[in-house]
Parts: C-alpha cells; structure tokens; sequence
C-alpha cells in the first residue's frame, strides 16, 4: 500500500517542479527595484512585487519576459501595506542607515507564515515567475533577537518550502556565508557588491548546479566579478534611467530564449513558449532598442554593441575572400624587377637633386595625419564614497 503512495508523491514533486520556471546560466537581466524601464534589451527583470503597476506585468509578460518579484523577508518596511500586520513583538532594531526599515523575528513563522502567504498569492496573481527575498542574512545583523545561524538556515528552508508551494522559483540574496548548505533550497541567487568586497566565489555552489547567480554593483566597475555570475553595473537608487551595463557580452535576447527554453524541463518551454514568440518579431523589439538610447547613451551602449560584435562571426567568413590570393599572385608583377633599369633612370636624382627636400619632408606628413589620435576612453561616473550601498530607495516616492 505504501510503494504506490510513495510513488504518487514523487510524480507530485516532479510535476511541481517542471512547472517552476528555473534561471540558468547566461540570462540577462536589470535590477530595477527603484522603479521599471521597459526599455531594456534584457531577457529577466526584477521589480518591486507590491509597488509595480498590472500595466507593468501585463507589458513585461506580452514581450516574453521572466519577472522575479522583490520582497524583504527579514526586515519589514513601514511604508508597505502590509506594515500593520506585523506585530510589535517580532520587530527589533532599526536597519542601519535605513530608519524606516526593522528587523523581524524570523523564529516567529506562526506569524510571519499568514503574511508572507498573502504576499506570495499577490504575486503569483500579477504574474511573477520568482520572488526574491530580501534581508536573509539576519544572523549576522544587530536585530535586536539572538538570532543563531541554525535560526537562519531553518527560516530559509521554510521559506523557500512556502514560495515553491506556489509554483514560483525562489532566489537566495546576500547570504553566501550559507551559500552551500541552502543551494539545494534556492533556485537562484541574487548577490549585491560581491566584486567590490570579493565574495563572488562563495557563491559558486548555485553555478555548479546550473542556477543563475546575478551579479550587481553599484556605481563601481565589472573588475573582480567572476565570469561565473551575470555582472551588472546600476546606479545605488537602481532608477529606471539610471546607469545600467552588462559586464559580459551576450548573444541576441532571440538566440538565448531558444538555448534556455532548450535546457529547461518540456513542460516549462511549452508555458514559456508562447510568452517568447511575441518578443521575436524585430517589429515588436525593435522600438525597445530605438528608446533604450535615451537611458543607455552613456551607460548602456557597450551592451547594445556588443551584440552587433557577435555577428562578427559572419564577417569572419570573409576568408572566402581569400581569392586575395590570387592577388598575392601580383609577384608575376614582380617582372617589375625588369624595369630595374630604372638604374639607368638613376640619373634622374641629378634632375632632381631640388626634389629631395620636398622628398623627405611631405611622405611624412601625410603618414602623421593618417594615423588617428586614440580616441578618449568613454566616461565612467566617480564612484562614490559610500558605505556598502543598498539597493533600492527609502519609500517607492516615484511614479512607477
């Protein structure tokens, strides 16, 4: 009686997860938590859950995009709608250098669990693929609770059990220290600053288990990240026309949506696959790219290159111009050794002996002007002198 149970369970699990969307390796993607621009030539967009708009969803879903939800989980925002469902007893200290952010009791799931469930079903109804869960590290932070690391490790396991309940993926942020005890856990990982305080390699463990890690920094350079992780340049507000480059070149959104769609479970493509075919036309994507270059003019534009450097491969066929070979036959120009005779010409010199200043004076000109004065190194805004900079602004204040 019991095999047939047991085998019934497992078939329930397989089902669950071929129905969860999985991020792999080399997707794009902006972290846009600060506010959307639906400009972006990019494949996955994270935005805010709560704040951003069903105008939003519905326009990211018709253009084929996957859209991983934000939400704080271990620290509680005074400005959220949900704020006065928190009780006193499970709000600690303040979140340094964010006064309008507390940490939470995270031993307390009897409490946590009603909310978090009703912030899952919102965004499960708006049309998240995955959520990203904020603030996971609480074992390290002056929460006001003594918070152990097994407190932690046991919170994130009950809740990466209640997001997938839902059918929805569930990313790992800012907790490498735990990186290879919750890998199995975590569909993904999104990890902030990791170049600049060179945690990037504690993160490794998603990659090895073909889960995307995404990579941001803010106001800082690509130097020190991984090619393991997709690295992105934003700006500490993360606002929609605010600095935004890829650290790594990518093929076309097109050729990457086949290559994903090929290495995820069938069931998935085929719910994917209609989402995608809309984004494919160059109708449709075309006028994303003619908007992006107002926000992208300066910061943007090496990405937006970049693809057009991968159809360079096609210019690499040109060595079937090779036929220059037959050019190079020019040496039956080499006869030109019969004119040689141009020893007998040399006498000319004599003719020309008030040539010679001209001679050497004008080959040399035309030589310096041909040669290009290098071009200025593209301009890179100063990095500012912040403490470790966040994520996202004090309060969704702006229009979204």
């Amino acid at each position: 009686m019991r095999t047939p149970v047991v085998l019934f369970s497992l078939f329930l699990f397989a089902l669950q997860v071929a129905c969860r969307w999985q991020p792999t390796p080399g997707l794009t993607w902006d972290y846009q938590i600060g506010g959307p621009n639906l400009s972006r030539d990019v494949r996955v967009y994270v935005i805010d859950g709560e704040s951003a708009s069903a105008s939003v969803f519905s326009s990211l879903k018709a253009a084929g995009k996957k859209i991983i939800c934000y939400y704080s989980a271990g620290a509680v925002e005074n400005w959220r709608k949900d704020y006065k469902s928190f009780p006193s007893s499970i709000i600690g200290k303040d979140y340094h250098g964010w006064p309008n952010e507390k940490w939470l009791d995270i031993r307390r799931t009897d409490i946590l669990g009603p909310i978090f469930d009703a912030r899952l079903q919102l965004g499960k109804q708006k049309g998240c693929d995955a959520i990203e869960w904020d603030n996971v590290n609480i074992h390290i932070q002056d929460s006001g609770f003594p918070i152990t690391a097994q407190d932690n490790l046991n919170f994130l396991k009950w809740l990466s059990e209640l997001t997938r309940s839902f059918d929805l993926a569930v990313g790992m942020k800012n907790n490498g220290g735990q990186a290879s005890a919750l890998v199995d856990y975590f569909d993904f990982a999104i990890v902030e600053s990791c170049a600049k305080y060179k945690e990037c390699q504690k993160y490794l463990p998603f990659y090895n288990q073909g889960k995307a890690i995404f990579a941001v920094e803010y106001e800082g350079t690509c130097t020190g990240l991984i090619p393991e992780v997709e690295g992105l340049l934003r700006d500490v507000k993360v606002t929609p026309n605010g600095l935004f480059r890829q650290c790594k070149t990518y093929p076309s959104i097109s050729a990457e949506s086949v290559a994903e769609e090929v290495e995820n479970v069938a069931v998935v493509s085929v719910n994917v696959a209609p989402q995608i075919s809309p984004a494919t036309p160059t109708p449709s994507s075309a006028p994303r790219r003619t908007s992006a270059p107002r926000p992208t003019s300066t910061t943007s534009a090496p990405s937006t290159a970049a693809p057009r450097r991968t159809s360079a491969p096609r210019t690499t066929a040109a060595p079937r111009t090779t036929p220059a070979l037959r050019t190079t036959a020019a040496p039956r120009t080499t006869p030109a050794p019969r004119t040689t005779p141009a020893r007998r010409t040399t006498p000319a010199p004599r003719r020309a002996t008030t040539v010679p200043p001209t001679l050497t004076t004008e080959p040399p000109i035309p030589t310096e002007e041909a040669v290009p004065s290098p071009s200025p190194s593209t301009g890179r805004r100063p990095r500012p002198k912040t403490r470790r900079p966040r994520r996202k602004t004090a309060a969704p204040s702006e229009e979204l």
